[in-house]
């Protein structure tokens, strides 16, 4: 079993029935929603995911961020369904998914992941979702 973080913006309507994975739904504005994804899971890939959920929606993705633990480290730390979804992103030159982890104590954390490069430190970003 994977772990698996991560949001997909889309335009358009989703069908929610027989998805196979914990999310949280948003809607950001008219017709545009977030959909928040985490916990475990069977996929293998962050792709897979993404096509996965294309194929749930009936409109098209607007943005994704999406990480899986068979890529990308993750630490999940609680789940809700009823709240909102906010992203944090974290970069700095000397700054480690280790010492991120170590160092938060805020409430509301759901999970905390490396993501893609930084093109301006030349490190991976940490990406921490919050619930509120």
């Amino acid at each position: 079993m994977n772990t698996l973080s991560g949001s997909i913006t889309f335009r358009g309507k989703i069908d929610t029935t027989d998805i196979w994975i914990h999310f949280v739904l948003n809607e950001v504005r008219e017709w545009v929603f977030n959909i928040f994804m985490y916990w475990d899971t069977q996929f293998e890939s962050s792709h897979e995911v993404t096509e996965y959920i294309d194929w749930k929606i009936t409109g098209e993705i607007l943005s994704y961020d999406v990480s899986i633990s068979t890529e990308d480290k993750i630490k999940i730390y609680w789940w809700e369904k009823d709240w909102k979804y906010i992203l944090k992103s974290v970069q700095w030159k000397d700054i480690t998914f280790e010492g991120v982890v170590n160092s938060l104590t805020e409430p509301g954390i759901v999970s905390v992941r490396e993501a893609e490069e930084s093109k301006v430190f030349w490190n991976r970003v940490i990406k921490i979702d919050y619930l509120v």
